[in-house]
């Protein structure tokens, strides 16, 4: 599914590239939809829609807007940059990262400590109520400043929630009807994880780094897919001085993990240079999808879209079809 800013419109295709409909956006009247920031496809074909100003709305499989709810709170992340990753739903219930709750703000030390991590909204009664705490292993439970991190979370099977802070290399499992602390937090166990040294005032990356961040997170059976960048030290962002920075994400080593619950992890395996983001991952012997990196290898940016059907090779590296 795409989003169309400019004509506010979506537009859904099959995993052929056949295009299958194009349908607007309700711009006017009680049940408006402001700027799309998250979407995300829900078991039985509808669409989850979250908007800038807070609004939530259900689409059916023929793109017809057949729920709409208000968040009771404004946001204190205004441009809440980008929730594609940070919505999912089970059954009646739908997760969403949309801070403000009392007036709090994600950019304040010790905001993720202090506050629940997400809001919950029944849809059936349009109660919304916060859940989840921060698991004592995170580093966001310091009394330091971190870069406010991007939010990842997907839901899977028996009510099982993976929450992830992007920029802080462990993953968190909780239950959706279950306690707010996690069942499991797992470390990421990167070869390489580059992180910027915390600070006891808000003074940004005085290392001079490209940290490494957590881009993807996908439940699979038994267990689960992450995707990350390595990031890239002072050493190595200096000797690319020269390069768009844009570029310093194809630059550096993208992985991809699985993690299965009766094993633990599997080995690394490197990500092409030519995907910029794995879309959809089936498990490690199914197929995956990524979206084409227009910043590398000097493509220049255009009005097409490409995205890769890939498969694992037994060497532990992906190769794709268009």
């Amino acid at each position: 599914m795409f989003y169309h800013f400019k004509d506010v419109s979506l537009t859904q295709f099959d995993n052929k590239g056949n295009l299958l409909g194009t349908a607007p956006v309700p711009e006017d009247g009680p049940e408006a939809m402001g700027y799309i920031v998250g979407m995300r496809y829900r078991p039985d074909g509808s669409l989850l829609l979250q908007s800038l100003n807070g609004e939530i709305g259900i689409m059916d499989s023929s793109l017809t807007l057949q729920r709409h709810l208000q968040m009771p709170f404004q946001s204190t992340l205004p441009t809440l940059r980008s929730n594609v990753k940070s919505l999912d739903s089970q059954g009646n219930d739908v997760l969403v990262y949309f801070p403000g709750r009392n007036g709090t703000n994600p950019f304040e030390k010790g905001y993720f400590k202090n506050n629940f991590l997400l809001e919950k909204i029944d849809l059936e009664s349009g109660e919304v109520q916060p859940v989840f705490k921060l698991a004592p292993e995170s580093k966001f439970q310091e009394d330091t400043y971190h870069d406010t991190p991007y939010v990842l979370i997907a839901v899977g099977g028996h009510d099982e929630v993976l929450y992830v802070l992007d920029n802080d290399p462990i993953i968190h499992r909780y239950v959706l009807r279950g306690n707010d602390v996690p069942s499991l937090s797992i470390p990421l166990e990167a070869r390489k994880f580059i992180q910027v040294t915390p600070q006891p005032i808000p003074l940004g990356n005085m290392d001079g780094v490209y940290p490494g961040v957590i881009d993807g997170i996908h439940p699979i059976t038994g267990g689960f897919a992450v995707t990350y960048g390595e990031g890239l030290t002072k050493e190595e962002v200096d000797n690319q001085r020269y390069a768009d920075p844009r570029a310093l994400k194809s630059i550096q080593r993208n992985v991809l993990k699985f993690y299965f619950y009766d094993k633990g992890w599997s080995d690394e395996i490197d990500l092409p240079r030519e995907i910029s983001e794995i879309l959809y991952i089936e498990g490690p012997e199914g197929i995956s999808y990524g979206l084409k990196n227009v910043a590398f290898g000097g493509s220049q940016t255009t009005n097409q879209v490409t995205i890769y059907k890939l498969a694992i090779e037994s060497t532990g590296s992906t190769k794709g079809n268009r």
